[in-house]
């Protein structure tokens, strides 16, 4: 009975902490990035310099949260990958889930420390997605607003794929 409580409280913390990194392959490879980007980044100020780069992290459903399911069976793939292209930014950005996937270059709204969601590149979309940094850490946060901690795709990782 022991074991099964502290499966449980494991599953639980897994369920509320918003996001599972994985060891699994970027779903972005070098060859993507390598690409001519054909969206560009509205900049409203330099990113912060750890935005540059590959990030990914698994988020967890908000439906999985409430019902308490384990966090393994619902761990949709964020990634993106900022990059500098002459003296304008262009984002490549990687989500997938079983009922929706937004995948390409996007037009996101940089701003210091954050890079929002656009549609147009002008405005925010509504129920926006963002990246952000905060504390040394980056982090996705879904429209929901709960954040969610990425980690670095390793520059080697990049080049093997």
């Amino acid at each position: 009975m022991k074991h099964a409580g502290f499966i449980l409280l494991t599953v639980l913390f897994f369920a509320f902490s918003g996001c599972i990194t994985s060891n699994t392959s970027p779903n972005i490879t070098a060859g993507t990035v390598s690409e001519k980007p054909t969206i560009f980044c509205t900049v409203l100020n330099e990113p912060d310099p750890m935005l540059i780069g590959g990030w990914q992290c698994r988020t967890i459903p908000d439906s999985s949260r409430s019902k308490g399911v384990s966090p393994i069976a619902f761990n949709d793939p964020v990634e993106y990958w900022l990059v500098k292209n002459g003296n304008r930014y262009a984002l490549y950005y990687y989500f997938k889930s079983p009922n929706s996937s937004n995948i390409g270059w996007k037009p996101f709204i940089v701003n210091g420390n954050e890079i929002r969601f656009s549609r147009d590149g002008k405005t925010p979309s509504s129920g926006y997605r963002k990246f952000m940094t905060k504390n040394g850490k980056v982090y996705f946060v879904p429209p929901n607003g709960e954040k969610n901690e990425m980690t670095r795709i390793p520059e080697k990782q990049m080049a093997m794929n």
